[in-house]
């Protein structure tokens, strides 16, 4: 769904939501920054965590997953580019067929 649109002059550079789901922060290329406040009712409530860690998990594999604290560490980061995601996906594949006896 589209949450917002034509709020920047150029390309969106990054993009992250608050802990609690509902305020969103975006920057662009051209410098700019966004700072979007929903509500439950705008956008539906937060996925719970473990929804997240699957969902997350499903697109881009278990080492990317967000950490124990739902914050994700320096092992769990996630790729943005769909490129590296994809590549690293592929070396995790290989990873889980070296492991497989």
């Amino acid at each position: 769904p589209i949450i917002l649109r034509d709020c920047f002059t150029s390309s969106v550079t990054d993009m992250s939501w608050s802990r609690d789901g509902f305020t969103m922060v975006a920057s662009s290329q051209s410098g700019q920054i966004l700072v979007a406040s929903f509500t439950e009712a705008e956008i539906g409530p937060p996925m719970a965590l473990e929804a997240r860690k699957a969902h997350l998990r499903s697109l881009y594999g278990a080492d990317t997953a967000l950490g124990t604290d739902g914050v994700g560490g320096p092992r769990n980061l996630l790729i943005e580019d769909p490129r590296l995601a994809q590549i690293q996906h592929e070396q995790q594949q290989r990873r889980q067929l070296q492991r497989t006896p």
